[in-house]
């Protein structure tokens, strides 16, 4: 490759990539509620990238943690962690520039508002991102629901 007189390689126009266009906050597979702490209020936040975070924490598939939580049977660790990573998804999403959660607030906050309050803004928050689907269904007219009375 040619180089200029400044001794610096030219940059090749296809070696520029574009800037990646963010889409508008709210739009998308993302599911959020709000825990309350003592007199603080906590966004907790999911979207896709961060169950891929939760699903890396506790070692385990996303559908077996919903199943967990459905089943009553998530285990405290389980919970902090994935409160952690919902809380994260909060700051992140605030771009406020606080400083990133850690475990140990997590934990705080878990004393704080309480494992069923902490179980609830988590189940929220994840099953709104499952549940995401950006298209509307129309069920087959032979699919759809009868919710006439029997007899009629």
């Amino acid at each position: 490759m040619a180089q200029r007189e400044s001794g610096r390689r030219p940059q090749r126009e296809s070696a520029r990539r574009p800037k990646r266009q963010r889409e508008s906050r709210g739009a998308g597979a993302r599911g959020e509620a709000f825990l309350q702490a003592g007199d603080q209020s906590y966004p907790i936040l999911f979207t896709n990238r961060a169950i891929f975070r939760a699903e890396r924490v506790t070692g385990k598939p996303i559908l077996q943690i919903a199943s967990t939580i459905s089943e009553m049977t998530l285990s405290m660790g389980d919970l902090v962690q994935l409160l952690l990573v919902g809380l994260e998804g909060g700051r992140r999403d605030a771009r406020d520039g606080s400083r990133p959660y850690a475990l140990n607030d997590a934990w705080d906050i878990l004393d704080t508002a309480g494992f069923r309050a902490a179980l609830v803004a988590v189940f929220d928050a994840l099953a709104e991102v499952l549940s995401y689907s950006p298209l509307e269904f129309d069920l087959p007219n032979d699919l759809e629901v009868d919710e006439s009375p029997p007899g009629d």
